[in-house]
């Protein structure tokens, strides 16, 4: 090995072998300290500290720079090294050595210097200065997630749902899904690469490592090309389902109203056209070469071309069940659709076989070979043909729906709900994707390294500041709100009444005992001994509130309506101990506590309310329903609009000039004061709850375990 460096006036040795090892010097990559050709210097460096772990040399030849910095790393210990330089070179030659430990830190710094000019070799010795402190680097500054804002948190790698794979080979390895979604595996890890576009994305292929093709809904295609997505013009403003080709100048896709378009490459796309006239929705293609392609669709529809497209047989009562999926290798093809289909092909008839391992619908298939085939479905339906079809789901009791299989010679890949990702190399499947993917309903935290988020099924995290970890609840009811007076006095409710408390050590949940609650949805407290709980009620019962004034047993406080039936409370804030406000079916009501009395004064607003958050009594947000916005700024209730008409689930703001609103399908407004302004989001998931520490570290929350964070 020769390490050359750009001024060949002055060298050093190789990295790997500058250094002495057991006290040998090492000029074997440099020739040999013999070389006629070169002056060759020793550096010596005794005392270096045991744990320094890399020197930065920076070299000088009659204070003029001759080389480039150099960094050696690959030793423990830095007793000598080599320096050459070219043997007509003459003046004095300068060192200054940095040393530095695992974590950057500088330990001192070493100086040499030498006269240089014939003989031909050196001997100098390198004095170290120890620092009395350490100077390390500082920490760097969190980076937020633009353009996206936010990013995954949990599940990881993210937690879209995966309705498309495809795999190259076992290291390249595509997946596509919801929000234009779009994860490459490299043989090593899973990255998050951009697609270009929020459309849900829902089929992939490709001929090689630059040239994929997905395509999705609105008639969205992108085009991969060994760097980045780039967007195609479909013709068509309909949903895309599936994509195949024989080559690179030969790619089909397919999707509603029967719509198959074809590109010869170079991004044109043709006309559609359809099999035989039929408008059925296509949701895959498969085949084996230019002249052998199947495509299936709703109601029986199966299609072929072989120079032209002609409806293929399905034998009853398969002719009217949807089909979701087919693949072929070689003279074998399956298709398989709702209710557990599967048919297979004989000829150019498609029959149902006799007994299908599951009743679920399958959504998707893939043929390793023409006697290995995998399928994929609801409910974690995932079945296998080696001869004849069996359950294939092993020991793993998922429930999450699969839409998309795929895979190699070494193993085979199913994608789902939630950003599931699941691999099984033929006897057992074990998780890609992790985290919960239950779905949180309420996010509450003292400080960025002491989150808490609870959920469906009882489910309780924690983040410390790098990770969530589960937490025991003791319950599993679904936990609607969380709330919290310290690090040690934490409050969650949920449905059936249920309470859970947690103490700093541990959760305990118990059941209130209130004859008229139903389901508790909201917690909020002034103090630990000052704590409010609200809920449905049953049909025809009134109302309680539920006050706890220091321990869990609370005071029950009914509210009656003089007619029909009391409201269901959603949402509870307040901005004292002594008024606070609850968002009800069809109002918000403001409670005032005033020497023990109760009174209630409740401002319609024509739709449920779902989240109230304020910085004070005269600033005061309310979202619910069908876009519900309303603002109290201190004379009364008045609608704001955010320009969005989604339900909104949650409010939070950092300040009255930093409100966040979130709500169905991902949405995510903010609100400066004065503007309101979209931000780009990176999932389509149903947000529940935001909350945050300030204006740049804000976590929302919601399905499928979605946790999304403005801070990586």
């Amino acid at each position: 090995m020769q390490s050359k460096l750009a001024l060949p006036t002055l060298r050093l040795c190789s990295a790997t072998m500058a250094v002495l090892l057991g006290g040998l010097l090492a000029f074997a990559s440099c020739g040999g300290v013999e070389d006629p050709d070169s002056i060759s210097v020793v550096v010596r460096m005794p005392a270096v500290p045991a744990d320094a772990t890399q020197l930065s040399v920076l070299a000088s030849l009659d204070g003029k720079a001759a080389m480039q910095p150099l960094t050696i790393t690959e030793f423990a210990k830095f007793s000598r090294f080599g320096v050459r330089l070219a043997k007509d070179k003459s003046g004095t030659l300068a060192l200054t050595i940095d040393v530095t430990d695992a974590n950057s830190c500088k330990l001192g710094t070493a100086t040499a210097s030498t006269p240089i000019g014939p003989p031909l070799q050196a001997d100098i010795s390198a004095t170290l200065t120890l620092l009395g402190t350490r100077q390390c680097p500082a920490p760097p500054q969190p980076m937020t997630c633009s353009p996206s804002l936010f990013c995954w948190s949990n599940p990881l790698p993210q937690g879209n749902t995966v309705r498309g794979l495809f795999a190259l080979s076992g290291s390249d390895i595509w997946a596509v899904g919801d929000a234009g979604t779009a994860l490459h595996y490299n043989g090593t890890a899973w990255s998050s690469v951009a697609s270009g576009v929020a459309d849900n994305l829902l089929g992939v292929w490709g001929s090689g490592a630059s040239d994929v093709y997905a395509v999705g809904e609105n008639g969205r295609i992108v085009h991969w090309n060994g760097t980045a997505f780039a967007t195609q013009n479909s013709g068509l403003g309909t949903t895309l389902r599936g994509v195949w080709g024989s080559s690179s100048g030969d790619v089909y896709a397919v999707g509603d109203g029967g719509s198959i378009i074809h590109s010869g490459g170079g991004g044109i796309w043709g006309a559609p056209v359809t099999v035989a006239g039929s408008t059925e929705t296509l949701n895959a293609i498969a085949g084996t070469g230019a002249n052998a392609v199947y495509v299936v669709g709703n109601n029986g529809t199966v299609g072929f071309f072989n120079g032209t497209w002609s409806k293929q047989t399905v034998t009853a009562p398969a002719n009217t069940t949807s089909l979701f999926g087919v693949a072929v290798v070689g003279a074998t093809a399956f298709a398989v659709g709702a209710g557990g289909t599967i048919l297979a092909l004989s000829g150019t008839t498609w029959t149902a076989i006799a007994a299908s391992p599951t009743t679920q619908q399958l959504n998707a298939i893939y043929g390793r070979t023409a006697s290995d085939f995998w399928a994929v479905g609801a409910g974690g339906a995932r079945v296998r043909y080696t001869g004849s079809w069996v359950d294939a789901s092993g020991a793993d009791s998922t429930m999450t729906n699969l839409f998309a299989v795929s895979g190699s010679v070494s193993s085979v890949l199913a994608g789902g709900d939630a950003g599931a990702l699941l691999s099984t190399t033929g006897t057992s499947w074990s998780a890609i994707s992790s985290g919960s993917i239950n779905e949180i309903r309420s996010m509450y935290g003292f400080s960025p390294k002491d989150i808490w988020a609870v959920g469906a099924r009882g489910m309780i995290m924690h983040y410390d500041g790098t990770k969530w970890t589960a937490s025991t609840s003791g319950t599993t009811e679904n936990l609607n709100s969380i709330w919290g007076s310290a690090a040690n006095d934490v409050w969650a409710v949920g449905d059936n009444k249920t309470l859970s408390r947690y103490n700093g050590t541990q959760w305990t949940s118990t059941t209130i005992n209130d004859a008229f609650l139903v389901n508790l949805k909201g917690v909020w407290g002034s103090a630990a001994d000052d704590v409010w709980a609200v809920g449905t009620c049953a049909p025809g019962m009134e109302t309680t509130l539920l006050h706890f004034a220091g321990s869990s047993t609370p005071t029950q406080i009914g509210l009656m309506v003089s007619s029909g039936n009391a409201p269901n409370f959603y949402a509870i804030w307040g901005a004292s101990s002594k008024t606070f406000y609850l968002g009800t079916d069809n109002t918000i009501t403001q409670i005032t506590v005033d020497l023990g009395n109760i009174m209630a004064k409740a401002t319609p607003t024509g739709s449920p309310v779902r989240a109230i958050w304020g910085t004070r009594s005269n600033d005061i947000w309310a979202v619910g329903d069908n876009g519900l916005t309303m603002h109290n700024s201190g004379g009364g209730w008045s609608a704001s609009s955010t320009g969005n008409s989604a339900s909104l689930n949650g409010v939070w703001g950092s300040s009255d000039k930093d409100v966040w609103f979130v709500g169905n399908n991902g949405t995510v407004v903010r609100y400066d004061g004065a503007n309101w302004t979209t931000p780009t989001n990176v999932t389509k998931n149903t947000l529940n709850t935001v909350f945050g520490f300030n204006s740049t570290d804000v976590w929302t929350a919601g399905a499928g375990g979605t946790i999304l964070h403005t801070l990586k």
